[in-house]
């Protein structure tokens, strides 16, 4: 019976401004946990999610208050730019590149595979010969 007198009427449902509020909140600390595990993928998915992280915040917080509410407005065009480029980008450098990066999307210096040496601290010298010999075995 709330359906038929829901689309029955013309004004809109009431809505319920502190459970929006506590939603889009919820989103943006989820959305930030998520963000901390894109430090080791590209600059641009991690900007990615803290975009989308503070626009949800500004959102929550803007519920209230239509100044906040309009500069989360702008940080949701930034994210939706954010996530245009960053599927464009994936998509040449996938199909155009052949796996091969033609668009950078920024890697962090501290994630580079080649700085870390993949030896353990109590390496003895003249074992990596010993080890390579048994590995071809």
């Amino acid at each position: 019976i709330e359906i038929v007198t829901l689309l029955a009427t013309d004004a809109p449902p009431p809505s319920n401004e502190l459970a929006t509020q506590a939603v889009l909140f919820m989103v943006s600390v989820f959305t930030y946990m998520l963000w901390t595990l894109t430090f080791k993928l590209n600059k641009t998915i991690c900007m990615l999610f803290f975009l989308l992280g503070t626009t949800c915040m500004l959102l929550s917080f803007g519920v209230r208050n239509k100044n906040v509410d309009m500069v989360g407005g702008y940080f949701g065009i930034a994210t939706s730019v954010n996530a245009f480029w960053l599927a464009y980008a994936e998509l040449v450098n996938d199909v155009l590149g052949g796996g091969r990066q033609i668009i950078p999307l920024g890697k962090w210096n501290f994630n580079r595979q080649d700085r870390i040496a993949h030896q353990s601290p109590m390496e003895v010298p003249g074992d990596s010969a010993l080890r390579d010999e048994m590995n071809r075995v």
